[in-house]
Parts: structure tokens; sequence; C-alpha cells
């Protein structure tokens, strides 16, 4: 992993990829970008782990894309592996790219329920 200052991509679609290899990897492993306010707030984060890298690959092309806000001060990225198994990266590349390019990021506002749910916590 590595941290970086988001200065020079602000207002930006950055694209981090790679390509990765992986051997008997058990749980899951990915690339993975995380934009930061100076407070500490996470802007914007994707660890693929709607797509995760899993088993024995040959080497293939993964990216990341998320838009670093004006407000960013740090862009932190890597690899990550959960579990058992290895991996490997090579030719990591950072472009910004344009609207065109979806952003990856994981929102955990999909995942909320609309309404409170359970509020006597016995359930």
């Amino acid at each position: 992993m590595q941290q970086i200052k988001s200065e020079r991509y602000r207002g930006e679609r950055l694209q981090f990829s790679a390509f990765v290899k992986s051997e008997d990897v058990k749980g899951s492993a990915g690339l993975w970008m995380r934009i930061d306010h100076s407070s500490g707030e996470v802007l914007a984060f994707d660890n693929m782990m709607n797509r995760p890298i899993t088993g024995t690959n040959g080497w293939n092309h993964f990216s990341v894309v998320l838009d670093i806000s004006v407000k960013s001060e740090v862009i932190a990225f890597g690899i990550l592996l959960h579990g058992q198994g290895q991996i490997w990266m090579d030719e990591l590349i950072f472009k910004t790219v344009d609207e065109n390019v979806p952003v990856t990021e994981q929102n955990a506002v999909d995942d909320l329920e609309d309404t409170t749910v359970n509020l006597n916590f016995e359930g």
C-alpha cells in the first residue's frame, strides 16, 4: 500500500490499474483505492469486494476508478489478500479518465435499510 497527496488529481476521475496474478486464493483479493479528507473522513473507496479475485488465475488486468473530490487530501492504494493464497501485481498505472469510464466505488449506502429496523434488538 502507498499514499500520495491528492492535490494533483482533485476534480478528476482517476483510474488505478494493474495486472494481477493469483494462486490458490481461498478468500478474496483485489486492488483497492481510498480517497481521504484531511479530517480522516473517507470520501470514496473501492476494494473490489463486489468483484473479487479468487482461485488460481494467470495475469489479468484489473482497475479501480474513483472521482477525486476537491476536498480530498490523500489517495491511498494497494492490493489486498483476505485469507490464504498468493497474489502478484505488475504494470501499475495511474491515469485520469473521462466521464465515459464509470466509477467502481462501493457505496455502503446501497446496503442500508430505508427505515429503522428491530429497535429493541430482539430479532
